[in-house]
């Protein structure tokens, strides 16, 4: 895999970890947390997996010299 792609695949679960889709206030709760901040929190840890798995798996890639 190349190390451009895992920067933007990175980026990109990074932005959606941002509550964009809840625009308008809401009165959801789920376990005493607004349902955009669940969102929030769920993306925030599917993020942290998806690192913790580049990192182990194309540490070597991440260490080599840029060619660009």
């Amino acid at each position: 895999m190349k190390k451009n792609f895992l920067f933007i695949l990175s980026f990109f679960i990074l932005f959606l970890s941002v509550p964009w889709i809840f625009s308008k206030p809401s009165s959801i709760l789920f376990y005493g947390m607004p349902i955009w901040a669940v969102y929030s929190l769920s993306v925030s840890f599917l993020y942290a997996g998806v690192i913790f798995y580049f990192i182990g798996k194309y540490w070597n890639i991440s260490a080599e010299e840029s060619d660009t």
